[in-house]
């Protein structure tokens, strides 16, 4: 009787939530607020801009398939001129010449947008540089969008006095990793494949507090320095977009003119009626969700886990969201009933898209699942009635205050008012 209701539940659909954001069109329940303007990649695959308070619906820049609501906390490009590195602060030195792109679709789609670097007989005087930023003792990350023009390898690097962190990149056919040098965090350095033989290209180092040089130099060939690569003029590279961000990886571009930028939070919440139309006081049920790993950890506290789950706050309200969970929680569940904390180990070591469940019964006990796999169960006492739904993020007052972003794509949200079984719930939950 009770296993044929729960294939009931499951077989007919009968989830009670069902937000599916590869539409490109935000449910009219949900309130979406960003206090600037943001960029995202569009179905063209190019860099586009979306206004204050309007979602972004992102895109795979290679495939152009939708990849659902990109939600980001706060960053800061802590680079002047992202887009016109022939203009101060911006230097060249020794054999590196620069000029305004003339020709061709940048990576926003726009003609003559970019800058092309070129260089003969590079060695250790030659560079374009940035004259000098500021860093503190944390996580940094550098990334630029680059086109081959000639030279098919671009090394790009920042510099403080003799330390040098940096990597190399192929911008042929579909782009290549080469060497990295100095301390730069491994796995970080990341070339994505753009429309028009454009690529973004990134690292992630540890500052140190002193004044660093961000450099970007064409190449001819992969190396460990500047005495491996020579390049000859008119043969270079196009680059776009400049960018230096806290955080362990590269959020959405953030265009800057002559001085540094900040792109706000994304809020996207579901309150009152809209949120209890659903939930309807449910004492048990599994919510589900549909992501991307967290790509960045820029604008909130250090994360390295992604799930779906619950909070409570010390004003009061209960959230359920979708989100990536912070160090300080080193599990991928946060259930709380009455204030208590219980958790589901999840590894991090998940896929770049994931699918992840929480499941609670009798107001208390609470499973986490992510990708197939079942995490522990958390058992606790009290029941707090949840009072909105957070897409992306979880929030200390519902809206304004909102921490711990996904800081990636969100593809769909479910919920189901009844306990699944675990088979179930491995099922949908299995890549």
């Amino acid at each position: 009787m009770i296993g044929s209701m729960f294939r009931k539940a499951w077989y007919s659909d009968s989830a009670t939530l069902n937000l599916d954001f590869t539409t490109g069109v935000l449910d009219s329940r949900l309130t979406f607020t960003r206090s600037s303007t943001a960029t995202y990649i569009d179905s063209s695959g190019y860099v586009a801009s979306a206004s204050i308070d309007s979602p972004r619906f992102d895109h795979d820049p290679s495939t152009l398939a939708p990849k659902g609501l990109l939600i980001e906390g706060q960053a800061t490009n802590l680079l002047q001129r992202s887009e016109a590195v022939d203009q101060s602060p911006w230097f060249v030195a020794g054999t590196v010449v620069r000029a305004t792109f003339t020709g061709g679709n940048g990576p926003n789609g726009v003609n003559n947008s970019g800058s092309k670097l070129s260089a003969t007989n590079i060695s250790a005087s030659s560079s374009l540089y940035y004259n000098g930023v500021s860093l503190t003792a944390q996580t940094y990350t550098m990334s630029v969008f680059a086109k081959a023009d000639g030279a098919d390898w671009i090394w790009i690097n920042v510099q403080s006095g003799g330390t040098i962190h940096g990597a190399f990149f192929d911008l042929s056919g579909n782009g290549a990793l080469g060497n990295t040098t100095g301390t730069v965090v491994s796995g970080s350095n990341i070339i994505t494949k753009y429309p028009n033989g454009w690529f973004r290209i990134q690292f992630t180092f540890t500052g140190t507090a002193a004044t660093w040089f961000p450099v970007l130099l064409p190449c001819t060939s992969n190396g460990t320095g500047y005495a491996s690569i020579a390049g000859q003029a008119p043969n270079g590279v196009l680059v776009y977009g400049a960018q230096l961000e806290t955080g362990s990886g590269a959020s959405s571009y953030i265009p800057t003119g002559a001085s540094t930028a900040t792109r706000a939070l994304d809020s996207c919440v579901m309150t009152g009626t809209n949120f209890t139309s659903w939930f309807a006081g449910a004492t048990e049920g599994v919510l589900y969700a549909e992501h991307e790993r967290p790509r960045s950890e820029s604008g909130n506290t250090t994360h390295d886990h992604a799930s779906v789950g619950s909070r409570y706050t010390s004003g009061g309200l209960f959230s359920l969201y979708v989100v990536g969970i912070p160090t300080l929680y080193p599990t991928t569940l946060l259930w709380t009933t009455g204030g208590a904390l219980f958790a589901g180990g999840i590894s991090s070591a998940v896929p770049a898209n994931t699918k992840a469940a929480a499941r609670w019964f009798n107001g208390n006990d609470a499973t986490n699942f992510s990708n197939g796999v079942q995490g522990t169960t958390g058992n606790g006492s009290g029941t707090v009635t949840p009072t909105m739904l957070c897409i992306g993020a979880h929030s200390t007052d519902g809206i304004v205050a909102s921490r711990d972003f996904l800081n990636a794509c969100v593809r769909q949200v479910k919920f189901w008012p009844v306990a699944l079984p675990d088979s179930q719930i491995i099922a949908i939950t299995t890549p």
